[in-house]
């Protein structure tokens, strides 16, 4: 139990660190800052995955983590958000690759968080990828890779204005541990999260899929969805071992992401 002050004007941003032995401080998780009101419990139960894609807005008074403001483009996605949705942040020891091409041609490949990338005047097609390879110190979330496709044009003014980028957010009734039953018929709800405030379209497509070898091979998953919300059906074998997700979703304004989480979760 955590007690807060809630005097006027007070707000609450959380920050999760992990700590090892073998690698110093590990990844993070930084909560979106709230208003909470006095005399009411808010019940968390954090740290909690799947990790995976996500849009939060970080508590330390940046914004615009995916988003262009004339022609530079501000790449910094978060790969590993729990299911809270709080923004994950990989270990010091380890960054995503990021790349961008336009119009099929590539104009950034870079390892790290954050960059700010010129590019030409104009509306074109772009292909954003991320690919995030945690190693194998983590159990969980190994390599997160997503890849995105989108319109993109000069925009006028100071403002940054995010880019119509989408998420799959898997949420399952995981154990404290991470992991589900082994050997049964398995419901993981989900939601496809548009970046708040783009010009991201609704679901118009999409389709998940399940791996219980790392990514070797591939199964169908049965999808139930409605509008940006739905359950995705997985028959788990006997375990232990782990459930690896991947979704494919196209838009209504023909945006398209693509997202894999090796080791979503384990199978116990």
């Amino acid at each position: 139990m955590e007690y807060f002050n809630t005097d006027d004007g007070v707000q609450r941003g959380m920050f999760l660190r992990e700590g090892n032995g073998e690698i110093g401080f590990g990844d993070a998780l930084g909560s979106p800052v709230r208003t909470l009101r006095a005399g009411q419990d808010f019940p968390e139960r954090r740290n909690v995955g799947v990790y995976g894609p996500g849009f939060t807005d970080p508590q330390f008074g940046v914004r615009g983590r995916m988003s262009r403001r004339g022609d530079v483009i501000r790449l910094g996605p978060t790969l590993l958000n729990d299911s809270l949705n709080w923004a994950g942040f990989p270990t010091n020891l380890k960054r995503p690759r990021l790349t961008l091409d336009r119009d099929g041609k590539r104009i950034f490949d870079r390892t790290g968080n954050d960059f700010d990338v010129e590019v030409p005047a104009g509306t074109r097609t772009y292909r954003l990828g991320a690919d995030l390879d945690r190693g194998p110190l983590q159990a969980l979330s190994t390599r997160v890779t997503c890849e995105w496709t989108f319109r993109s044009g000069t925009v006028g003014g100071d403002a940054w204005k995010p880019l119509p980028l989408s998420a799959v957010r898997f949420l399952p009734p995981l154990s404290g541990e991470n992991a589900a039953p082994a050997g049964n018929t398995f419901v993981i709800p989900f939601e496809v999260q548009r970046q708040p405030g783009s010009a991201a379209g609704t679901v118009r497509e999409l389709t998940v899929e399940v791996s219980y070898d790392d990514g070797a091979t591939w199964r169908p998953a049965s999808v139930l969805r409605l509008r940006q919300q739905g359950v995705a059906v997985v028959r788990h074998p006997a375990g232990p071992g782990f459930a690896s997700l991947r979704a494919r979703s196209t838009d209504s304004a023909g945006n398209t992401l693509s997202e894999t989480i090796i080791r979503a979760y384990r199978l116990a």
